[in-house]
């Protein structure tokens, strides 16, 4: 960033470019390539999930299951959203 612009700039710069990343990461398709990029809303769903798992009690690996299903099904989402745009 340049040293005189204001901080509230750079931010947006950043988000701009945070977006742009995003987009051409949701065209090249393979789902690595979108989870890399999604990486850090998979991390903050799971904080969510690990929340929810202390509260249930019932099947550790039904849990897992419904956690790793609400992610790909954001990926999907995400994607299905790119694509109208």
């Amino acid at each position: 960033a340049i040293k005189n612009e204001r901080p509230e700039d750079q931010r947006k710069k950043k988000k701009k470019k945070e977006r742009r990343l995003k987009a051409r990461a949701l065209k090249q398709n393979p789902i690595r390539r979108r989870t890399k990029i999604l990486g850090r809303e998979i991390r903050v769903m799971n904080e969510r999930f690990k929340k929810k798992k202390e509260k249930k009690t019932g099947n550790e690996n039904n849990r897992h299951r419904r956690a790793s299903v609400t992610i790909d099904a954001m990926i999907v989402r995400k994607r299905k959203g790119k694509k109208k745009a």
